[in-house]
This record gives structure tokens, C-alpha cells and sequence, in this order.
């Protein structure tokens, strides 16, 4: 085989690999966040139970029973939040240095060979601070990226 053939193969083999990013701003979806607790003293440690509202199947289906995430702000990527499901969905956080929470859904489908994320981001305060953050409240998907 010639090896420009072999790299023209190789090119269409990683295009049908590459990520599909799509605005999600008019979807619905939100990660609803209750107990709330984001706090600092020696350290900033911040915990909360989040599920994720709003469905579109087959590639984002709600998550209804709450997961508890837990971190502190030296984490510098997000923090898989406790288990659920059969290991082929998962919802992830951090809350950067300043203070804009991350929350991340995937969701696989490894019949298809694909992945689908979904992230949204919210700025929120420390109970510590002078204007505490409410323990509940909602944060819009804004953004959704797909690889198949």
C-alpha cells in the first residue's frame, strides 16, 4: 500500500474521531445542587448532592438520585462525585481559585463508540466570605461536546 494512501486512511480514521462541540443554551438541562457547603479555613473544602434535570435520550439521560461531590480548591481538574449507575455515566466538579464551580456530566455509550459531555459553570461563594452562597441552586448546561 502507498503511503499516501496509508495517511489518507489514517486522516479519515482521526475526523471520525474528532469532537462535535454544540451550544446547549436553549436545552433545559440544568445541574440542580443542593446542601451546599463551601468553606475555608486552614484549607477550602466544599462538598454538595447535585443531579442532573433535563433529558434528551438517548445521549443524556437525567440523573434523578442525587451524587455527593467533594473537593478543595487545590484540586485543579474535576473530581469524579460518587458513583451511580453502571460505571457508563458520571458527574465531576471542581470549584477553581476563584471560585467559579465546574460541573461536568459524561455519559458513554460504548456500543456507538462514543462519549457525550456536558459542563456547566457557576460563580458561588465561600460561607466563610461576606455574601454566603444559598445551599440550593441551579447551574445551565452551556456547553455539550460528543466524540463518536
Amino acid at each position: 500500500m502507498r503511503a499516501s494512501a496509508i495517511i489518507g486512511l489514517s486522516l479519515a480514521a482521526l475526523a471520525t474521531s474528532s469532537p462535535i462541540e454544540a451550544r446547549q443554551d436553549d436545552s433545559g438541562n440544568v445541574f440542580s445542587v443542593s446542601d451546599f457547603v463551601f468553606g475555608c479555613t486552614t484549607t477550602c473544602d466544599w462538598s454538595f448532592d447535585v443531579t442532573v434535570v433535563g433529558s434528551q435520550l438517548p445521549n443524556h439521560p437525567p440523573v434523578k438520585n442525587a451524587v455527593t461531590c467533594s473537593g478543595s480548591l487545590e484540586d485543579k481538574d474535576f473530581v469524579e462525585c460518587s458513583e451511580f449507575g453502571n460505571g457508563n455515566r458520571y458527574v465531576a466538579a471542581y470549584i477553581t481559585p476563584a471560585n467559579q464551580l465546574r460541573l461536568k456530566y459524561h455519559v458513554t455509550k460504548p456500543r456507538q463508540g462514543a462519549y457525550y459531555e456536558y459542563f456547566g459553570h457557576r460563580k458561588v461563594n465561600a460561607q466563610t466570605s461576606g455574601k454566603p452562597q444559598p445551599t440550593e441552586f441551579t447551574v445551565k448546561e452551556v456547553r455539550a461536546i460528543g466524540v463518536a
